[in-house]
């Protein structure tokens, strides 16, 4: 299971992303969403630099990520409302997303629904990337000889 080892200094880092998350999903405001968007867009274009400087195992993680967290973007963002997650992706709360919203967020001054669904996109979007991720470096390992 050598594809699925990590730095400790990489596991700080995802510690404080899930901390990041949990107070961005916690109270809504669009000081902590805009806070997780900037998270997430360093994390794209570090993610651009590793697939131009890195090689090997790093590069596959890169690519991975790169290829799962954008397209998870521009999935939502491009493509029509029908062809998507349409109980989802609408401009206002669907039903799914205000119960998950009374279950977790607190009512404080400048929380929206509207933050917490976008909240909830760019962590999906990461989640997707770290998926994406480790899936390309399971195949990078995996390969057969050539």
């Amino acid at each position: 299971m050598r594809w699925l080892q990590f730095t400790i200094s990489t596991l700080l880092l995802a510690m404080a992303w899930v901390g990041l998350v949990c107070m961005a999903v916690r109270y809504s405001t669009e000081f902590w969403t805009a806070l997780l968007f900037i998270a997430t867009l360093m994390m794209a274009l570090t993610s651009t630099l590793a697939c131009i400087y890195s090689t090997g195992a790093r590069r596959a993680f890169a690519v991975g990520f790169l290829i799962f967290s954008v397209g998870w973007v521009l999935c939502i963002t491009l493509l029509p409302r029908s062809l998507v997650l349409p109980f989802w992706w609408d401009r206002q709360a669907s039903p799914l997303m205000s119960w998950l919203s009374s279950q977790v967020r607190t009512a404080s001054p400048g929380s929206h629904i509207e933050n917490f669904q976008a909240t909830c996109h760019l962590v999906l979007a990461t989640v997707l990337g770290f998926s994406g991720g480790l899936i390309a470096r399971f195949l990078y390992w995996n390969r057969g000889t050539q």
